[in-house]
């Protein structure tokens, strides 16, 4: 099956579809979301897609000073 699928769901994208894009990632609007609170992103809202994983800002900090102090251990 040919065209654009959504990299969250992985169902296709159509021309009806309002859609977000992320580097070279497609999502349906409802699926651009935080994978760790599950928050839909708004439009000029900051995140960091990292590892394949879409964060929020809040989620992305919090997921970088864990990494830190784990670090320091």
């Amino acid at each position: 099956e040919f065209g654009v699928k959504c990299s969250r769901c992985s169902r296709s994208i159509t021309s009806d579809d309002w859609i977000r894009r992320a580097k070279d990632n497609v999502y349906h609007l409802a699926c651009f979301a935080c994978d760790d609170c599950k928050r839909q992103l708004s439009t000029g809202e900051e995140f960091v897609l990292k590892n394949n994983r879409l964060l929020c800002r809040l989620h992305y900090v919090e997921q970088e000073n864990s990494a830190e102090e784990s670090a320091m251990e």
